[in-house]
């Protein structure tokens, strides 16, 4: 699917996300139990979750980005509107949409439904990495010892004429 990552990295690409055992692998191999992953829930806005039909969905109004006044992450936006997509259904939607109001019964809107598990799918894979401040510099030293030489951005050759 377009909206899951193809390649989670930090620290420049020297740490890997592992998805068969969602874990943390430095480029050598080793695993690093130092670093967790921030799933996409931490930035994702707090819809409100209903179940229709003996189904559960996530209500999003059509106009969640204005209404909610989110201005996080492009990529989670990015990730909720191929959610859209690809996967929803319209609907009319409660007014407020977010969790904070489950039972709230004020007048409904246009929006999407999203199936919760294709929800929980997206949302659940990592965005960001987590640590101990007091690991930063080992961290920092071993992004660093794994790191390639750069190459320069143009290499020029002289000639002289004999």
């Amino acid at each position: 699917m377009a909206q899951d990552i193809k390649a989670a990295t930090a620290f420049d690409g020297a740490l890997n996300y592992d998805w068969r055992l969602r874990i943390w692998r430095w480029s050598d191999g080793s695993e690093e139990p130092r670093v967790s992953s921030v799933l996409r829930f931490a930035y994702a806005p707090k819809f409100r979750c209903v179940t229709r039909s003996q189904q559960a969905f996530i209500e999003i109004p059509s106009d969640w980005e204005r209404r909610f006044q989110w201005d996080g992450p492009a990529a989670i936006r990015e990730c909720i509107h191929n959610l859209i997509q690809r996967q929803s259904r319209r609907a009319k939607v409660y007014v407020e949409g977010s969790t904070e109001l489950p039972d709230d019964r004020r007048a409904l809107v246009d929006g999407w439904l999203i199936p919760l598990e294709a929800w929980e799918s997206v949302m659940r894979e990592p965005y960001d990495v987590s640590f101990d401040t007091s690991d930063q510099f080992a961290l920092l030293a071993k992004a660093r010892s794994l790191k390639k030489p750069e190459l320069p951005e143009k290499v020029t050759t002289s000639y002289k004429r004999s």
